[in-house]
């Protein structure tokens, strides 16, 4: 096979392939409609979010709060007696 031969060969099924693709159209101008809320829906958002930030606080708080017994480094479980010797 010759590289002309190839070459053809390739364009013939590209332009076969580019036939049978269909390309979606895609328009960019298309004015979006946004969503409005009503104040009691923006209310019943707000307050759900605060309840939902003050439980997770009071489980922060409710689990930072245990206490930790904090020993000093010097303490040993035996006694320590210096003598002098003289």
């Amino acid at each position: 096979m010759s590289s002309d031969n190839f070459d053809n060969e390739i364009s013939k099924l590209y332009q076969q392939r580019k036939a049978q693709v269909i390309a979606p159209h895609i328009a960019l101008k298309v004015q979006f409609r946004y969503r409005k809320l009503s104040p009691i829906s923006v209310l019943g958002i707000f307050s759900v979010a605060c309840i939902a930030s003050f439980g997770i606080m009071a489980i922060i708080s409710q689990l930072s709060n245990d206490s930790i017994e904090k020993t000093p480094m010097y303490r040993t479980a035996h006694p320590i007696e210096i003598i002098e010797v003289a």
